[in-house]
């Protein structure tokens, strides 16, 4: 039990106790001074004092929390700043070319994601972005493993990003720009991906549960054709059992997320048995 909760309940249980007393006068011995008192008596002594305290108590917790979250909050900040310094200095030493470096960097962005909030992975996103380190196909620094469970995304320029293998489980992703971005193998499971733009993008062999949404996204030329692959056997009748698996699990997973008001055309890539009017999205073809 909490000590917030801990103190109400001594509170309510001498409130409790108070009473019983005054209305038991003869329960209170002479010694203590206190027969004969009225339960305002009581409360001038002993429940008025306790209040306080309690009060004093809370504020006190409250004042913790918030220096606690200030620190936080700092703490975000120097991390982010420490992080976009050292990719700065190896952007100054030239081309990210060298083997080595593309991995030292890609090894401190996944490490720096993994200890940011939402808003902290919003700023290092915009950055690579806009230092064009994630562009598909071939970035400069590969996030396939990235941590961006729960990122603010909302209404950032992505086009043509390269976010294939990413963690984007409850990411918001609500008006962001995905244009001929690539979200292959990416986990989507309830990300808001609500008026997103979609254009040429592609969606297929991602990760998708009922609350992903794609609620009047724009879908054009869109591709969520591609099933996740199940490992293969050499022995062509399982290779064809587990390719049938993963078409009927990728369809569910299409089937299962929102879709209402999405907008495709006759170019967007949809898996076979799919109807995305059925699904409440519609065609914007000429």
């Amino acid at each position: 039990m909490r000590q917030g909760q801990v103190l109400a309940a001594g509170i309510g249980v001498a409130c409790v106790l108070a009473v019983v007393l005054v209305a038991f006068d003869s329960v209170w011995p002479d010694w203590t001074g206190l027969k004969g008192r009225t339960l305002w008596d009581i409360a001038e002594l002993v429940l008025v004092p306790l209040s306080l305290a309690g009060i004093a108590y809370l504020l006190s917790a409250a004042q913790r929390r918030e220096d606690r979250a200030i620190a936080r909050t700092r703490e975000q900040y120097d991390t982010v700043q420490s992080y976009l310094s050292v990719i700065t200095d190896l952007l100054r030493s030239g081309p990210l070319e060298d083997e080595r470096l593309r991995s030292i960097a890609r090894s401190r962005t996944l490490t720096v994601l993994g200890t940011l909030d939402a808003n902290g992975k919003r700023t290092v996103m915009r950055f690579l972005q806009e230092a064009k380190l994630i562009a598909a196909p071939s970035p400069t620094i590969d996030l396939n493993g990235a941590d961006l469970r729960g990122a603010d995304l909302s209404g950032t320029g992505l086009y043509g990003a390269e976010l294939s293998g990413c963690d984007l489980t409850d990411a918001d992703l609500s008006g962001a720009d995905l244009g001929s971005a690539r979200l292959r193998f990416t986990n989507l499971q309830g990300a808001d991906l609500s008026r997103a733009r979609l254009v040429h993008a592609e969606v297929g062999a991602a990760l998708l549960d009922e609350q992903t949404r794609f609620d009047e996204a724009l879908l054009v030329s869109a591709s969520l054709s591609e099933a996740y692959p199940y490992a293969r056997s050499e022995l062509a009748r399982v290779g064809k059992a587990n390719q049938e698996r993963a078409e009927a699990d990728w369809l569910a997973a299409i089937q299962g997320a929102s879709w209402t008001g999405a907008a495709y055309d006759y170019s967007t890539k949809w898996p076979a048995g799919f109807d995305p009017q059925a699904a409440g999205a519609h065609d914007r073809s000429d």
